[in-house]
C-alpha cells in the first residue's frame, strides 16, 4: 500500500509527531509519500527532520508552471475528475473567508499534488491539519481518483 502524507510545511519541530506516524506506519510495511506546500529552505537542526526534508516533495518550489501545466494536463486527460475537482473547490468557496482567487491557487496547487500522486502510486491521500492543505488534498485526491482521509476532529459531545 503505498499512501500520500500533504501538509503546508514539512519537517518542523512541531511536527514530529508527523514524522513519528510516518516511521510508524513504515516500519509496518507501508509506502508513505511526502509532499508539503513549502518547507525545503528552512532552517533544521535534528538530523531527522533533515533526512524527511530530503524525502519530501514541494508543490511551490518550482512555481507556478508545473501547477498550471499539471491542471491543463489533467483536463485532457481526466476531464470529468477535473470537473469535479473543479466543482468541489466551488463548492468550498462559500464556506470559508479565503478569496475566490486562494481556491483557484489551491486548485492548481492540487493539480500538481494529483498528478504526482498518480505517479507514485499512491492509493490514498491524508492531510494532518484543517488548513488550505486539507483543501488541496482533498481536491487532488479527487483529480486523481483515490480516497482521501481528512485530518482527525474528536467529537465534541
Amino acid at each position: 500500500m503505498i499512501v500520500g502524507y500533504f501538509t503546508n510545511q514539512y519537517p518542523k519541530v512541531s511536527h514530529t509527531f508527523i514524522r513519528r506516524e510516518i516511521l510508524a506506519l513504515e516500519a509496518a510495511g507501508v509506502t508513505v509519500e511526502r509532499w508539503a506546500l513549502r518547507g525545503w529552505d528552512a532552517d533544521i537542526a535534528d538530523p531527522a527532520d533533515a533526512s524527511e526534508r530530503d524525502r519530501t516533495r514541494y508543490i511551490l518550489r518550482r512555481g507556478p508552471l508545473p501547477m498550471l501545466a499539471a491542471a491543463m494536463i489533467l483536463l485532457v486527460t481526466h476531464p470529468v475528475r477535473w470537473m469535479k475537482g473543479l466543482w468541489l473547490s466551488m463548492r468550498m468557496m462559500p464556506k470559508t473567508d479565503r478569496s475566490i482567487p486562494l481556491h483557484l491557487i489551491s486548485f492548481v496547487e492540487a493539480a500538481l499534488l494529483a498528478r504526482q500522486a498518480m505517479a507514485t502510486g499512491v492509493r490514498q491521500l491524508h492531510a494532518h491539519f484543517g488548513t488550505n492543505a486539507a483543501e488541496v488534498a482533498m481536491v487532488a485526491a479527487t483529480l486523481a481518483g483515490i480516497p482521501y482521509s481528512p485530518p482527525y476532529s474528536p467529537k465534541v459531545s
